[in-house]
């Protein structure tokens, strides 16, 4: 193995045991004002870093990476609580979620809308069930306002379709 892929090699398999409390105020000593500090801290972070299988460019490589995390995390977590904002917005007037509940009360033509929902399985875009099928052909064909046993078969199939796909009957 060459020498470079060995040393990444440790690196990736460097146990995580480096105090950085300790490692932090000897990094901290590297801004003293006495040489002698300053080498003895070098000599003593290189010492750390090298019993945990790193190197200065490596401690240096990590932080930068635990930096770009932490501002990726900070703006993920802006966007979600903006999202949390924006939902809670939403519920509190009943807007979207009245649209999405009551959606198969406003189906005013029930041919068209069992026409569109046929079309639909044809198509493969939902499934229909064995009884939904003749059900829904029955309803195409069907003069006048559904019977009440009628009603509230056919507006769970439609409000089952609408949760589904998105899509709302013509």
């Amino acid at each position: 193995m060459p020498a470079a892929n060995a040393h990444s090699a440790q690196v990736n398999q460097a146990p995580s045991s480096l105090d950085l409390a300790k490692f932090a105020r000897i990094v901290g000593r590297l801004g003293s004002a006495h040489e002698g500090e300053r080498a003895n801290a070098v000599t003593l972070g290189s010492r750390m870093l090298e019993a945990v299988g790193m190197r200065w460019e490596d401690f240096i490589e990590a932080y930068r990476r635990a930096e770009i995390a932490t501002e990726a995390a900070a703006v993920l977590l802006a966007e979600n609580t903006s999202l949390k904002a924006e939902l809670d917005q939403l519920r509190s007037t009943d807007n979207a979620v009245a649209i999405w509940q009551d959606v198969g009360a406003q189906v005013s033509d029930t041919r068209t809308a069992a026409e569109w929902a046929l079309a639909m399985h044809a198509r493969g875009q939902i499934y229909l069930s064995d009884f939904e099928v003749p059900f829904l052909r029955r309803c195409t064909t069907w003069t006048g306002r559904l019977t009440p046993k009628m009603q509230p078969i056919f507006q769970r199939i439609m409000d089952r379709i609408v949760e589904r796909t998105g899509m709302v009957p013509p």
